[in-house]
C-alpha cells in the first residue's frame, strides 16, 4: 500500500481539485445532488444517463483549465470549438466506462487503503500529521459531507486502478528497440538553398487596381472589429450560499442596473472598454479577479446575447471558479464596420508584396533544385538526428520557429529520397529546397545505438500501453451499450 502511496504522490495533490472544489461534480455527482434536473441527455452509457448540466459543468472546468494553462492569451473560441466540446463528452463517456467496468469487475480501494490515503492528503495533516478536525474543516468550507468526499475519492481511485492494469500488461518489443535506437544514430547529408522573401520584396509590386481588387474581394477582411464598454461586478471571497443566491437574484430580477447588488454587497463595478467575443487584451486588467472573469467563455457569451447587448440588461450571475462569481452590463457597443480604401490601402498593398515575394521565392526554389549543377556547387551539410538544435542551426532554422518541427520532419522523413530534391516550407519566412545526398546509420552493436536501447524500449512501452488502453475502451463501449447526442452540444455555449 505504501508503495502504491509513493507512486501516486502526484495524483494525490489533485484529488482535491478534482473532489474538493465547488464544480467537482463532473461526472455523476450532479445527480445526487438534483437528478435529471430538467436538462436534456447528451449521453447514456448501460442504460445511465449523462445529463446536459453534467456535461457544462466538465466543459466549462475543462476549458478554464485549458485557458489558466495557457495564461489566458488562448481566444475563448478557440477553446470554446465544436471539437473541444466533443472531446469533453467523449471524456464524461471513458469516465463512465471505466467505472462500470470497475463495478462490474469488483475493484475497487479497501477501507483501510482510502484511509491511508486520505491521512496523506497534505491539506489533512498538520505538523506532519492527519488531523481529523483539520479534514472535516476543510470540508465543510466547500459544502462537502465526509460521506460525500470519501465516495468520490473511492470512486476515483477504483477508476484509475482498471486502466493501469490494462497499461501494465503491454509487453514492449526489445527486438523493435534496437531498430529504433539505431535509427536515432541517422545522420543524412544534404544540400540545401534557403529562398526568402525578402530577397525578392524589392521587385515586387502592387498595382493601384490590384490594391482595389483585394479590397473590393475581401470587404470583410478590412472591418474595425466588433467591442463593446462594460460594467462588471465581482463577486469573491469566503461567502455563504445565501449571499451568493442574494448576488444571482439581485442581478436577474433588477436587471436593468448592477446598482442594487452593488450596494447590497459594499462593491464597485469596474468599467471595461473594448471587450471583444474573445476577450480583452492581455495587461488591459490589472485586477486578477476582474481578468479571470473576462476570460470565461460563459460570460462573454452572454454579452453578446440579444438581450444584453441590445436590450442593455444584467448578465445572469457566472461562477467564474470556486466562490467566484460576476455579472456584466453592456454600456455601449460598437458594431464592426467597414473602413475606408485610404485608410487600409497601405497595408493592402504591403501585403499584396510579400505575397507575391513569397510566390517569386517558391518559384526560384525549384529551379535551384532542377539545376543539377546549381545544386553540386552547394556545400553538404551532414544533419544528425539525434541532434535536433544542431540540425536546425546548420538549416538556418530557429528552435522557436513555428515550422521548426516541421522541418525536422521533412528533413528526416522517409519519403526523402537520395537525389530526388523536395521544398520545405518555411510559411511567410520562405521555402527551403533540398537534395538528399547520403544515408548513414551506426551499426547495432555501436556504443551509440547500444546506449539508446533503453529509452528506445520504454518509449515502445508507453506507446504499446497506450494503444491496449485505447483498444479496451472501445471494447467497453461495444460491451456497454453508449449512445451520444452530440448534435445536443454542438452549439452549446459553455
Amino acid at each position: 500500500m505504501l508503495d502504491f502511496i509513493r507512486s501516486n504522490k502526484r495524483f494525490l495533490q489533485f484529488v482535491l481539485l478534482l473532489f474538493i472544489v465547488p464544480s467537482f461534480v463532473i461526472v455523476g455527482a450532479w445527480d445526487m445532488v438534483s437528478p435529471n434536473a430538467g436538462a436534456s441527455v447528451v449521453a447514456v452509457v448501460d442504460g445511465r444517463e449523462i445529463d446536459r448540466t453534467t456535461w457544462e459543468n466538465a466543459h466549462r472546468r475543462s476549458v478554464e483549465q485549458m485557458s489558466a494553462q495557457f495564461g489566458g492569451q488562448i481566444p475563448a473560441e478557440l477553446l470554446n470549438n465544436a471539437e473541444a466540446r466533443r472531446s469533453t463528452l467523449d471524456q464524461i463517456i471513458t469516465r463512465a466506462l471505466i467505472e462500470q467496468a470497475a463495478h462490474r469487475s469488483k475493484v475497487g480501494v479497501s477501507d483501510e487503503s482510502l484511509k491511508t490515503i486520505i491521512a496523506n492528503i497534505p491539506e489533512f495533516q498538520d505538523k506532519g500529521s492527519f488531523s481529523l478536525a483539520r479534514a472535516q474543516a476543510f470540508l465543510r468550507e466547500r459544502g462537502l459531507t465526509t460521506e460525500t468526499f470519501e465516495q468520490g475519492l473511492r470512486s476515483d481511485l477504483s477508476a484509475e486502478i482498471m486502466p493501469r492494469l490494462i497499461a501494465e500488461s503491454s509487453i514492449g518489443s526489445r527486438q523493435l528497440a534496437r531498430h529504433l535506437s539505431r535509427a536515432e544514430t541517422e545522420v543524412r547529408r544534404v544540400r540545401v538553398q534557403a529562398f526568402r522573401p525578402d530577397a525578392f520584396l524589392a521587385k515586387a509590386e502592387a498595382s493601384d487596381a490590384e490594391v482595389t481588387q483585394e479590397y473590393q474581394s475581401n470587404a470583410q477582411r478590412y472591418q474595425s472589429p466588433e467591442s463593446l464598454d462594460i460594467e462588471l461586478l465581482v463577486l469573491g471571497g469566503e461567502r455563504p450560499a445565501a449571499d451568493i443566491e442574494a448576488f444571482s437574484n439581485l442581478v436577474y430580477e433588477q436587471s436593468d442596473s448592477l446598482a442594487p447588488a452593488a450596494k447590497r454587497f459594499g462593491l464597485s463595478p469596474l468599467t471595461v472598454r473594448g471587450v471583444g467575443r474573445e476577450g480583452v487584451a492581455p495587461g488591459a486588467i490589472q485586477d486578477a479577479d476582474a481578468r479571470a472573469a473576462m476570460r470565461n467563455p460563459a460570460l462573454l457569451a452572454q454579452l453578446f446575447k440579444p438581450d444584453v447587448l441590445v436590450d442593455r440588461r444584467n448578465t445572469e450571475s457566472v461562477e467564474i471558479r470556486a466562490g467566484l462569481f460576476a455579472s456584466a452590463r453592456v454600456v455601449r457597443h460598437l458594431p464592426a464596420s467597414s473602413l475606408p480604401l485610404e485608410a487600409v490601402s497601405a497595408d493592402i498593398r504591403k501585403r499584396l508584396q510579400q505575397m507575391k515575394a513569397l510566390s517569386a521565392a517558391q518559384e526560384a526554389a525549384k529551379r535551384w533544385a532542377s539545376d543539377s549543377s546549381a545544386v553540386a556547387r552547394q556545400p553538404i551539410l551532414s544533419l544528425a538526428r539525434a541532434d535536433a538544435r544542431s540540425a536546425l542551426q546548420s538549416l538556418g532554422v530557429s528552435e522557436q520557429s513555428p515550422q521548426a518541427r516541421a522541418v525536422l520532419m521533412a528533413v528526416f522523413s522517409e519519403r526523402l529520397r537520395l537525389g530526388a530534391p523536395a521544398q520545405i516550407d518555411l510559411g511567410a519566412d520562405g521555402v527551403l529546397s533540398i537534395v538528399l545526398d547520403s544515408v548513414r546509420l551506426a551499426s547495432d552493436d555501436s556504443p551509440g545505438a547500444r546506449d539508446r536501447v533503453g529509452p528506445a524500449f520504454g518509449l515502445i512501452q508507453e506507446l504499446e500501453a497506450d494503444f491496449s488502453t485505447r483498444v479496451w475502451l472501445r471494447e467497453l463501449e461495444q460491451r456497454y451499450k453508449v449512445e451520444r447526442f452530440s448534435k445536443r452540444i454542438e452549439a452549446a455555449e459553455s
